[in-house]
């Protein structure tokens, strides 16, 4: 009996955990493009593949809820002539009319489980609308079907990592806005790298005074088309 009792267990906790895998969005499931673009920004330049352990802070945006009536909700605390006029929503109000729905939650996060995330590195915005991953390259490639590239802005003096266009299951589409930094070319995202060492702080035009200046006090006339004086300010 004890050992029917053991099988029967076993069987069921074999039956939950496959009930469980069974409910995840899957690996398999085909990817769509989410979003891609034509051309690089202006002022960057491509410049290699980036490497796979290059380090990533993914954060997957999640459509919120109830946008389209923001105007109305706050027509209806503003306006002197409402019923409602004055009362201000609390932050948790807010949150609670706005946030991604727990579906959405839900599945993205199971996606990122389901394709080998560690839980650990995974974490939720206070507003819930955003969804952060500390990875790397490597494993945002397979996540979002893509391929990173550096790219250096010379003006910037900064480079950074994008893609050209990324993918995500077609049953988790619908709980995504955007994913960052992906196609974007914006500093304060991406993985970036100061290209060179800290610039010159002198200005442009500025230069050194010539090493003739030390032999010539400041009542000297001589070289006031090279530099200035009292003596010289005085002469005018």
């Amino acid at each position: 009996m004890r050992l029917l009792a053991l099988i029967s267990t076993a069987f069921s906790a074999a039956l939950f955990f496959s009930e469980i895998a069974h409910s995840l969005p899957s690996t398999a499931n085909a990817h769509v493009v989410h979003e891609n673009r034509d051309s690089v920004a202006d002022g960057w330049t491509k410049v290699s593949h980036a490497a796979a352990d290059t380090p990533l802070n993914l954060r997957i945006g999640l459509k919120q809820l109830n946008l389209e009536q923001a105007e109305e909700f706050v027509h209806t605390v503003s306006h002197p002539r409402s019923a409602k006029y004055g009362q201000y929503w609390t932050p948790q109000q807010v949150l609670e009319m706005f946030a991604p729905s727990g579906e959405a939650v839900a599945d993205t996060i199971a996606w990122l489980l389901k394709a080998g995330i560690p839980r650990k590195s995974i974490a939720l915005s206070a507003g819930r609308n955003w969804i952060k991953v500390d990875t790397t390259v490597g494993d945002v490639e397979s996540l979002l079907d893509t391929t990173y590239n550096v790219y250096e802005s010379a003006e910037e003096d900064v480079e950074l990592v994008a893609c050209e266009a990324y993918s995500v299951p077609a049953d988790v589409q619908r709980h995504i806005d955007l994913v960052t930094p992906t196609i974007q070319f914006d500093t304060r995202g991406a993985t970036i790298r100061q290209l060179h060492k800290k610039r010159d702080v002198l200005l442009p035009n500025a230069r050194k005074l010539p090493g003739w200046h030390k032999s010539h006090g400041a009542e000297s006339l001589e070289n006031c088309s090279e530099v200035t004086t009292p003596a010289c300010l005085r002469a005018l």
